[in-house]
């Protein structure tokens, strides 16, 4: 009987811990889109570069950190003012494998120069995340 009742007691507390683990790893999933979209805003190209997982790779096969790099360069270069407005951004773990998730949303980039929007642009995105080193990085990212 007092075998039964450990063994239901070391089930229960598993089966927490894992709920605990998914919530806390979900939090971190959460933060870390916040922050990839912080640093975006924030035109640090470092903090952006650093958030990308050493594979990383975006819509065609050359894309990659230097494509990465280069493309956030000339964006911050041309714009003073950078604002990315997130709309039904879903971010899931993988029920599978929970070291990798994907986000999904629409997001609409505005650039300016001072306070009027000089460009706007409106894409459909979808960001895969790998759970790596403890952190998520962004391992491939696709827009429409």
């Amino acid at each position: 009987m007092k075998k039964r009742k450990f063994f239901l007691c070391s089930l229960i507390l598993v089966f927490l811990a894992i709920g605990c683990s998914q919530s806390n790893q979900q939090a971190a999933l959460d933060k870390a889109a916040d922050d990839l979209q912080a640093a975006l805003e924030a035109k640090d190209t470092n903090r952006v570069l650093d958030m990308l997982h050493e594979n990383f790779s975006a819509q065609a096969a050359d894309n990659d950190k230097e494509w990465a790099r280069r493309t956030m360069t000339g964006l911050f270069l041309r714009y003073k003012n950078i604002k990315i407005v997130a709309l039904n951004v879903r971010n899931e773990i993988d029920e599978k494998l929970s070291v990798q998730a994907i986000s999904r949303g629409e997001v609409a980039l505005v650039g300016a120069d001072g306070l009027i929007p000089d460009n706007a642009s409106h894409y459909r995105v979808e960001v895969e995340w790998r759970y790596d080193g403890g952190q998520w990085k962004v391992i491939h990212i696709k827009w429409q």
